[in-house]
Formats: C-alpha cells, structure tokens, sequence
C-alpha cells in the first residue's frame, strides 16, 4: 500500500495488506525501537488481535513474512484461537488470530489494539460518555480477563483490556 519509506531518522517502515485485507505497518527501528511501555500498565498496548476471512492464509503470510510460529488453541465454545509466538518461544506471544465471528459477517479483515485498563467497566463508560461508541460491551474470558471494544469519535476502534491474574 506504501513502499519502505524514512521516518525522519527514528525509523523505516511501510504499509501492506496481508492476503485477507488486514492492513499493518511494518517498522524497522533506527533510533525509535516503538513501545516502550507494554503489557498491564495502564493506557499502554497489551495485545493484538487479527479478526480474519481465511486463518490458513492468514497465519501462512505472519510466519513468511515476520517470522512468527502460530499455535492453535482450543477455546471451547469460543472456537480455536490462533496465537501467534516470536521464534520457537510459546511463552513469548506476540498476538493472536481468529476467524471472523458470525456477528462480524462482511466486516474486512482487520487488526485490534488492546490497551490496558485498570477498570474495563469505568474505562467503557468514560469512552462512552466522551462521544464514543460501545461495540461490544464488557465481557470476561474465563482464566484470562476481561474486556470490551469502543470506538472513539473519529471512528477507530480499539479494545479496552484488564488481565484476570
């Protein structure tokens, strides 16, 4: 979608679109490696989702092209979850992978952010009550969390996320 380009001297990167229609940017670092806070800190990422058409295809062009294994996962009722590792490292999940869920049918393909909240409940409410919209109101994941996905004014979408442990 856009060839390699500088940014400034921080970095390179370009965007592309995997074989389902799920745009990402790739980023090679010079002097900004990204992130720098992850994880349970509150407001910072803490996980990516790709909500795909094809999983097969999908998950071949992530371990072509960046290099992630894929291990699928058995969710129950939920269906199988793809995650996806950095090397051989199961404890190392870099993001995870679905198949679109039938009351997503004809949505493109497309990734998630999840940022990290201390309350999924009041963070919900808040997006709300500054003009965003509720998509998917909070849930739980038994033994993994719990969440909920907003979309703020502009119209991007995110997920609101609190890890159970």
């Amino acid at each position: 979608m856009k060839e390699p380009f500088d940014v400034m001297d921080v970095g390179r990167m370009s965007v592309v679109q995997d074989p389902t229609g799920a745009s990402l940017c790739l980023w090679q670092a010079k002097k900004h490696k990204g992130a720098d806070v992850l994880g349970d800190v509150p407001g910072s990422l803490c996980w990516n989702e790709l909500y795909t058409s094809n999983v097969d295809r999908a998950g071949k062009f992530y371990v072509d092209v960046i290099g992630w294994k894929t291990k699928a996962v058995d969710m129950g009722p939920m269906g199988v979850y793809t995650l996806f590792n950095r090397g051989n490292d199961e404890k190392r999940n870099a993001a995870g992978m679905m198949n679109m869920p039938p009351n997503m049918k004809g949505a493109p393909s497309h990734w998630l952010a999840y940022f990290s909240t201390d309350d999924v409940d009041a963070s919900t409410k808040k997006a709300k009550s500054l003009g965003g919209k509720v998509l998917m109101d909070p849930m739980d994941i038994p033994n993994i969390g719990r969440f909920s996905i907003v979309q703020d004014p502009q119209g991007a979408t995110f997920a609101l996320y609190k890890n159970a442990h």
